[in-house]
């Protein structure tokens, strides 16, 4: 759920800026980089948190 609303606000920052003024684009690729690591740092971390949940039942 997370992860969606972090993708849904990358494309509305995206969208604006591209709509309002395209020259600004540039500027927004910082931000756009540390939502797509921060998205996989949470994938990253939900399957680690399942596989360990995972192993813990097999015991």
């Amino acid at each position: 759920m997370i992860v969606a609303i972090l993708i849904v606000r990358l494309m509305v920052i995206l969208g604006v800026t591209a709509l309002l003024d395209v020259s600004a684009l540039a500027d927004t690729i910082i931000d756009s980089i540390a939502i797509v690591i921060y998205v996989a740092l949470i994938i990253l971390g939900a399957r680690m948190n399942r596989k360990q949940s995972g192993s813990l039942k097999l015991r």
